[in-house]
């Protein structure tokens, strides 16, 4: 079965720009979506995906570890959303914000934002992308055994550069690639990008599917 309906309580009509950065309702949430960037299901074969990188000051915010290095407290984190318009009703139910509709609907943007506040989405290490993409900014790459590679900058402004000249040109590479990068696990037990996939699209519940692999596989 293929329903491929959207949701008609998303109000689109100021929709996102193909192919150009947006900022999500602040500053420090950069987002950027083409239509061509697209994951499949069995019920819906083209739900168009967006890409969202926050800057994080980790020093504000109490998150630099001891062998840290203080002069880089700035992180970004990447997150793949579903459009909102293919967000299921189950979903939404779990984090509208009432006082954000408008006559009965609920505008993309904070759609968007809301789904985006309330659980995140499948997170993506940007460094597993190989580029010949650069951008002159003071930033510093670290190793870390549990979580791989990952960048540090020294400002706001720095890491918000970096986003709009490397993230958003390398992003294509990791939608063309985007079964594999769905298939990780985005979690200690398991859960998938397609778990996430479904709980935003289906309403399906999020951890579920994980517990019954483990479950399976026992």
């Amino acid at each position: 079965m293929n329903r491929n309906t959207i949701n008609k309580m998303i109000d689109c009509s100021d929709d996102f720009i193909d192919g150009e950065p947006f900022e999500l309702i602040r500053d420090d949430i950069i987002g950027i979506t083409r239509k061509d960037w697209i994951c499949g299901t069995e019920y819906y074969n083209r739900l168009q995906l967006i890409a969202l990188f926050e800057i994080v000051d980790l020093g504000d915010c109490g998150c630099l570890d001891d062998d840290d290095d203080g002069e880089y407290p700035i992180s970004v984190q990447a997150a793949l959303m579903v459009h909102p318009k293919f967000f299921s009703k189950i979903y939404v139910d779990d984090f509208i914000e009432e006082c954000a509709l408008k006559d009965g609907k609920y505008p993309a943007w904070e759609a968007l934002y809301d789904a985006y506040a309330y659980g995140g989405g499948v997170p993506v290490n940007m460094e597993s992308v190989s580029s010949s993409k650069k951008c002159d900014v003071d930033s510093k790459v670290n190793e870390d055994p549990n979580f791989g590679t990952y960048r540090r900058f020294k400002t706001m402004d720095d890491a918000d550069k970096y986003i709009r000249e490397v993230h958003c040109h390398n992003i294509s590479a990791v939608m063309g690639l985007i079964g594999f990068y769905l298939d990780r696990g985005v979690n200690r037990i398991g859960t998938t990008g397609w778990d996430v996939i479904y709980h935003m699209t289906e309403g399906r519940e999020l951890f579920k599917p994980a517990f019954d692999r483990l479950k399976g596989s026992e």
